[in-house]
């Protein structure tokens, strides 16, 4: 969300100060979910005795509350301010929800981004070797790229 909504007022300190805006200026994506409103993600409510993550975070379901989870969805506040982003994923395809469109969305404001899918991982493969140095490795290089070009 924050290198989507920068310039967003409904998403800046409620007493408007200057000193604490959110504007970023680059985003590392570790298979952090871009659209909640996808069927992976939305259509896990179907048991009341397992509430998916999304219903625990936004304290309602996709059915119950659809406007809540595509207002928190990152896909949907793609525009001309949104930064360069790097998408390092496992192999979950779950983890990838929204990320073809977002990308697709900031083609069309020429904003960079790069994708780094890595086989054969679990969602929680940057925290394990050999994993972690390859996934340091492309968001330094990515962050390089951004700052010091």
């Amino acid at each position: 969300m924050l290198g989507t909504t920068n310039g967003d007022k409904r998403f800046e300190d409620i007493a408007g100060s200057q000193e604490n805006l959110s504007s970023v200026q680059a985003v590392v994506d570790i298979d952090g979910i871009l659209d909640f409103t996808d069927p992976a993600e939305s259509g896990k409510d179907s048991d009341p005795l397992k509430p998916s993550t999304g219903k625990s975070w936004f304290g309602a379901s996709f059915k119950e509350k659809p406007e809540l989870w595509k207002e928190a969805s990152p896909v949907n506040h793609v525009n001309e301010k949104s930064v360069p982003i790097i998408f390092i994923n496992s192999s979950i395809e779950r983890f990838h929800a929204g990320r073809d469109e977002m990308i697709e969305k900031l083609k069309t404001f020429n904003i960079y981004y790069e994708v780094h899918s890595i086989k054969d991982t679990p969602h929680t493969f940057r925290l394990f070797h050999p994993w972690f140095e390859m996934t340091a490795d492309f968001t330094v290089k990515f962050l390089d790229k951004i700052f010091f070009k």
